[in-house]
């Protein structure tokens, strides 16, 4: 699994050169960005003396093409942000149920990015709007790190689940569109959410 992620990375990668290399011959390209705030949802909560900061400015880049109508398939690339959980000596902390103390002053950080296709069916609502739903797979990766007086430990997790969305799009221009809506990541047992807004260009 480790090194999934960033062979899912190199090939998006070369596969949006591609886009632009033949986007000035090809109808249907497009790419953007987005941001917004990211939010941690996992089974981790905090006790007396521990806090949690599961909020986190996120975003990404994508790049795809519309083959009809309605359908239309993009990659992306995304920093989630991060997540923080910290607590003085005695504070508790439950994970999975489970309640656990803290033997020292600690702080544990975790950053998240991920790498994905996903296919999106979008239909118009009125003229120069439109919604859109997605689904798609994508490659994610979080480091941690743990800190204290004693020590500071990096952890590393990966994995590939599913992703989701559900947005809005309005057309500012012919080439320009204003964007926003949540996506989910999925990350074995947890989900992070985000909310964004953007900008979507086309090159047709």
């Amino acid at each position: 699994m480790a090194r999934l992620f960033p062979r899912i990375f190199y090939i998006l990668t070369g596969i949006s050169l591609l886009l632009f290399t033949t986007a000035v011959q090809a109808d249907g390209y497009y790419a953007g960005i987005v941001g917004g705030q990211s939010e941690f949802e996992s089974d981790l909560s905090a006790g007396k003396g521990a806090t949690i900061d599961n909020k986190s400015s996120a975003g990404y880049i994508f790049f795809g093409r519309e083959f009809d109508d309605n359908i239309a398939v993009e990659g992306f690339y995304a920093n989630l942000g991060k997540a923080k959980l910290s607590g003085k000596t005695g504070a508790t902390f439950k994970l999975e149920g489970e309640e656990y103390v803290f033997n020292e002053s600690t702080t544990f950080t975790a950053t998240a990015k991920s790498v994905g296709i996903a296919g999106k069916y979008h239909f118009d609502i009125y003229e120069g709007t439109r919604l859109s739903a997605k689904i798609g797979l994508h490659s994610w990766e979080i480091d941690g790190k743990i800190s204290s007086a004693l020590d500071n430990i990096s952890v590393k997790d990966d994995g590939v689940d599913v992703m989701t969305g559900l947005g809005i799009e309005y057309a500012a221009t012919d080439k320009v569109a204003l964007m926003a809506g949540m996506d989910g990541f999925g990350m074995e047992e947890d989900t992070t959410f985000m909310t964004y807004v953007g900008l979507k260009f086309s090159f047709d």
